[in-house]
């Protein structure tokens, strides 16, 4: 029995002091110094379980319920994503019709803008020649 001495006690084979834990061999003894006021019982300590190692996933589903579980949720974030993105593509074209934007940003989209548009004549623009020299009032090329 595992008792702790308040005061000091000696024998033949052993000398303890107040304060100490021991385990006193004769549990009917450690029983007579507790009840005489020299020791008080101490619990046993409980045993402590022994580590277990870490489960791993396969321990816990099989290859084929997992890779199962990976494509539904794969087919739930796909079909998510594009609800979203839907939803922000319609959101962003309200918007720009209700600027009267939306028709310059598809053109800009399409690269239609960059090419060059003829004016009421049916000649090209002048803006969008601006790399070409162009002669000036008299016939001779700018900045040559």
């Amino acid at each position: 029995m595992r008792i702790k001495l308040l005061t000091s006690i000696a024998g033949p084979h052993f000398s303890h002091k107040p304060g100490d834990v021991v385990v006193w061999p004769d549990p009917a003894e450690a029983v007579r110094l507790c009840e005489a006021g020299h020791a008080i019982p101490i619990p046993e300590p409980m045993q402590t379980a022994t580590k277990l190692p870490p489960l791993e996933t396969a321990d816990l589903v099989s290859p084929e319920l997992l890779a199962k579980i990976r494509a539904e949720l794969a087919e739930e974030v796909k079909a998510e994503l594009e609800t979203t993105f839907n939803a922000r593509v319609a959101e962003e074209v309200a918007r720009q019709l209700e600027e009267g934007t939306g028709e310059d940003d598809d053109a800009d989209a399409e690269g239609d803008s960059k090419e060059s548009k003829p004016d009421a004549k049916g000649k090209p623009d002048a803006k969008s020649d601006s790399k070409e020299s162009k002669p000036d009032a008299k016939g001779k090329g700018k900045g040559k």
